[in-house]
């Protein structure tokens, strides 16, 4: 396990398992606040608070996907191919410094690699000052042109000092793809936002609202806002995330607000011709590199 940390951050990380974080605590005092869930407690129904979805984001309908002229199938289709394939996988520590992460992965040091073509992952995590950034670099090391897409998957605690805390959020967002057959896969084109998924002016995120939904139209701000204690986590993705996928499970202590560069099935989207797949048809040696900083303000 690696920490990295600073005066504001303090941030577990589990290289062996994807690079993906254990905890995430903002430091208040002597207080450490639990902006994600500590995965690694006994009462935590998580396994880890954050991951990294790559080669590409959420779901691929039954495991099956077209790409130019091809027809190809993917193992776990019974789970919809979910999540891509780094989220398990040992990463190789790049660089490591007090508030620094860098971790690297390749899919040719590994024989069971669920997607047709190879490729490479780099993931950075930084502190610096009262921001939490990430940085990812998606390669096709192919030698062929491969569909490509990656994501963010951060659980947020919506209580940071004590129990029944209200949790805030807003968020610019177009539409969300429909879920009429309540698999995570779109059921049919962007449709307008229901008032229980309308985020654009700042709304509470109620603990008794069940919310799943991959939306479209992601500016790449935003914010999550604890009143009780103070806390704002302001957001800024770049352009490349236009996706984004709000999950808020009935009486769980988090939620998941998770900036994706491709819709859920994105890559049978892009088959099927539709504009706001986002699935990236990627060149052999070319790179895709996103960014997501987490900003800590307080009143």
């Amino acid at each position: 396990m690696q920490v990295i940390e600073n005066k504001h951050f303090q941030v577990h990380l589990d290289d062996e398992q994807g690079c993906n974080i254990l905890a995430c605590f903002l430091k208040r005092g002597d207080q450490l606040l639990p902006l994600m869930p500590d995965s690694r407690d006994r009462s935590c129904r998580l396994d880890k608070s954050s991951w990294i979805m790559a080669p590409y984001s959420n779901r691929i309908e039954d495991g099956v996907f077209e790409f130019q002229g091809k027809t190809y199938s993917l193992e776990r289709g019974e789970e919809h191919s979910i999540h891509g394939d780094v989220r398990q996988r040992p990463f190789t520590i790049v660089e490591s410094t007090d508030s620094l992460l860098r971790c690297a992965w390749d899919s040719k040091d590994f024989d069971d690699v669920n997607w047709p073509w190879s490729f490479k992952v780099e993931i950075v995590y930084e502190v610096v000052d009262n921001c939490f950034q990430s940085i990812v670099t998606l390669t096709n090391t192919s030698d062929s042109v491969m569909p490509a897409g990656f994501g963010w998957h951060p659980y947020f605690s919506r209580a940071l000092t004590k129990k029944d805390q209200e949790i805030r959020m807003e968020v610019e967002l177009e539409g969300v793809y429909p879920d009429e057959n309540d698999t995570r896969i779109p059921s049919g084109p962007l449709r307008k936002l229901k008032p229980q998924e309308d985020f654009r002016l700042v709304n509470v995120v109620s603990e008794d609202v069940f919310l799943d939904g991959c939306f479209y139209g992601y500016d790449g701000d935003g914010y999550l806002y604890w009143p009780g204690t103070g806390v704002r986590l302001q957001f800024d993705c770049t352009e490349a995330c236009q996706h984004l996928v709000l999950y808020a499970p009935l009486n769980e202590p988090y939620i998941a607000f998770e900036p994706v560069t491709n819709a859920n099935n994105g890559v049978n989207l892009l088959a099927a011709g539709d504009e706001t797949a986002g699935t990236q048809a990627l060149q052999p040696g070319h790179s895709m590199t996103a960014q997501f900083d987490m900003t800590a303000l307080w009143d």
